[in-house]
This record gives C-alpha cells, sequence and structure tokens, in this order.
C-alpha cells in the first residue's frame, strides 16, 4: 500500500533482504499477527476509470512500521529520482469502466465491510513491475507461516 518506486536492479537483493530483517525484528515477539483496520469505501476516478478501494486505518504499529519500511526503501533510491509518497494510502478493490457494476458492487462492499472492519494481515510482500503488470515479487514475512517461529514469545520453564 505504499507508494510505487524505483531502485537499482542491482540492489533489489540487498533491499529484499533488508526489509525482511527489519520486519522480522520488528514484529519479534508478537504471538498474534496484526490486523488493519477499515473505515470504509471509496471510489477514485481516473481517465474515465473508476477505483473502488477500501480505506485502510493504520494502528500505532503499522503505522510505524509504514514509516520504517519507507525510511528503508528510500535508502535504495537513486538520489536522481523524486520519491513522491502517496498522500493517501488505500487498498483497491476493483476498477470500472460501467457505472452500473460500480454501483452494484459498491452497494455490496459497504453491506460487507460495514462488519468487518478490521482483516488479519497475512503477509507484507514486495511488489514488481514489469512490462506494467504489478507481480509479487518477495514475501517479505508471512504471519500464518511463522506464527509459531519468530512471532512466539519465549515462554519460561521451571
Amino acid at each position: 500500500m505504499l507508494a510505487p518506486f524505483e531502485v537499482d536492479a542491482r540492489d533489489v537483493e540487498n533491499l529484499t533482504e533488508t526489509l525482511k530483517e527489519e520486519i522480522e525484528t520488528f514484529f519479534y515477539g508478537n504471538t498474534e499477527p496484526p490486523s488493519l483496520g477499515f473505515t470504509g469505501v471509496g471510489v477514485y476516478e481516473y481517465k474515465r476509470k473508476n477505483l473502488l478501494y477500501l480505506n485502510p486505518h493504520y494502528g500505532a504499529d503499522l503505522n510505524f512500521c509504514s514509516e520504517m519500511i519507507i525510511d528503508i526503501c528510500r535508502t535504495f533510491i537513486s538520489k536522481h529520482i523524486h520519491y513522491k509518497e502517496n498522500k493517501k494510502q488505500f487498498l483497491p478493490l476493483g476498477i470500472f469502466n460501467n457505472l452500473n457494476e460500480l454501483h452494484l458492487v459498491l452497494e455490496n462492499a459497504k453491506i460487507e465491510f460495514e462488519n468487518n472492519s478490521e482483516l488479519p494481515i497475512v503477509s507484507i510482500s514486495l511488489y514488481e513491475s514489469k512490462m506494467g503488470i504489478w507481480f509479487e515479487k518477495e514475501v517479505l514475512v508471512n504471519f500464518e507461516e511463522n506464527i509459531g517461529l519468530f512471532l512466539q514469545r519465549p515462554r519460561a520453564s521451571l
């Protein structure tokens, strides 16, 4: 949910490892995966297309983690490239050309997310764009797989 940025191809592996280490350290000791809250749905119009999205609400921990990730990523961005942060964070649900379809899905999304204002975070991933298509390059941390490993608080035994 962070703004896209460009990194030299030679630095991607180092960036990935740095992010993995810092995110695992940040969440070390958590016994449950983090959750992301939502404050509703919205529509963003761009070039005759309508983007339906969820408005996320970052808790203090996620906000700090997000800032840490941005700071790390900025160290890998070339000085010649201007990084423009998102003014508004959002989680896309779909893109619509047809307004009737948009309104139908919008009404259903309002009903669905009225009762589910918080969703568990399954993983944090790094994405890459190739020829205009975004795909998951690397899972930085998977909370479902690692909950018993690095996220578990050590228990004292007698």
